[in-house]
């Protein structure tokens, strides 16, 4: 299973984890979430997890139960050029934590996940993608780290 935190309203995600684990790799104080003292916790399933990650779905709560929308990124329709700032963007954001984590096994998630996103062959691509680029990857067999996940 995995987990997503939010606000204390549960209507905007803060972060997301793919276990309890790598939760507290991300931030020590994730209890304060499942105590509601810093906001709720979800348990959601990995398929939804994984539907976060892709940027595929969106989160939403409805004041009972979370619900996960269709998102308005469905797919990349741009060109190799426009595909290389999303990867440098991703690469400069993973460089910015990475720092955090260095010494244990979620810094570990993220440079292999940098090492993919800096060896992506970007004009072996058809365009326009019609797919996220996590998506696409995964599709590639690659293991991905959301942007959720960057904390």
């Amino acid at each position: 299973m995995a987990y997503v935190f939010t606000n204390k309203t549960p209507t905007q995600l803060v972060f997301g984890s793919k276990d309890l684990e790598q939760a507290s790799l991300q931030y020590p104080g994730w209890v304060s979430y499942q105590n509601g003292q810093a906001g709720e916790m979800f348990t959601v399933s990995d398929a939804d997890f994984v539907l976060l990650q892709t940027q595929e779905k969106k989160w939403s709560h409805n004041g009972t139960n979370y619900v996960l929308l269709d998102s308005t990124r469905v797919g990349f329709n741009n060109n190799k050029e426009m595909m290389d700032i999303e990867i440098n963007e991703r690469v400069n954001r993973i460089n910015e934590i990475l720092g955090k984590y260095e010494s244990n096994s979620f810094g570990a998630e993220l440079q292999a996940y940098k090492t993919v996103l800096q060896n992506l062959d970007t004009s072996s691509i058809s365009y326009p993608l019609t797919t996220t680029l996590e998506r696409y990857l995964i599709n590639q067999g690659h293991s991905i780290v959301g942007t959720l996940q960057m904390v």
